[in-house]
């Protein structure tokens, strides 16, 4: 899946969000209020804000929370709304998957996928890798790709929105991806 650059933030901060979801993944326990709190430059950037959210809600998933949305989402004032319509796709999407058997073979920063050169990674999930990456067809713009291991419904159910502040999906390509 292929949704627009992120525009109003910096490579510098989107690394410094990688970072801190890495180390939430290897050690630390996951607190995206704390982090916002200490690091107040992130209000100017509401996606890197909802991508640390969302990280969070996510990983105390994993190891098996049973999370209050509501209250969940209100920690998070100024990105509620969006956060909310996240995790309520979050939660129609989750209940159709199923637990992948193994790991999928992701493609990795520095490689070619599909018709983009992936440059940096921005996210990542249980069944989904997000890059910053370049489109060479288009002139090397700046592109944000979603590899997802989930098929194409994501992409369906985003391509059908239509708001001034949602993800705009530009392109969707099925790819097997191997285990």
């Amino acid at each position: 899946m292929l949704v627009e650059s992120m525009s109003g933030t910096s490579s510098l901060e989107r690394r410094e969000v990688s970072d801190v979801i890495s180390q939430w993944r290897r050690t630390q326990l996951p607190d995206a209020r704390r982090f916002l709190d200490d690091h107040p430059e992130m209000k100017a950037a509401p996606s890197l804000m909802i991508d640390l959210a969302y990280e969070e809600f996510c990983l105390r998933v994993e190891a098996g929370e049973r999370i209050d949305t509501e209250k969940f989402c209100g920690r998070f004032p100024t990105i509620r709304h969006s956060l909310e319509r996240m995790l309520d796709v979050h939660h129609a999407l989750g209940s159709k998957s199923r637990a992948l058997p193994v790991e999928p073979a992701w493609p990795e920063p520095g490689t070619k996928w599909l018709d983009w050169d992936l440059i940096e990674p921005l996210g990542r999930g249980a069944f989904s890798r997000v890059f910053l990456a370049r489109e060479p067809a288009l002139g090397n713009r700046e592109v944000v790709v979603k590899c997802s291991s989930g098929g194409p419904q994501e992409a369906f159910i985003l391509g059908s929105l239509s708001h001034k502040r949602e993800t705009i999906i530009k392109n969707s390509k099925l790819m097997k991806i191997k285990n």
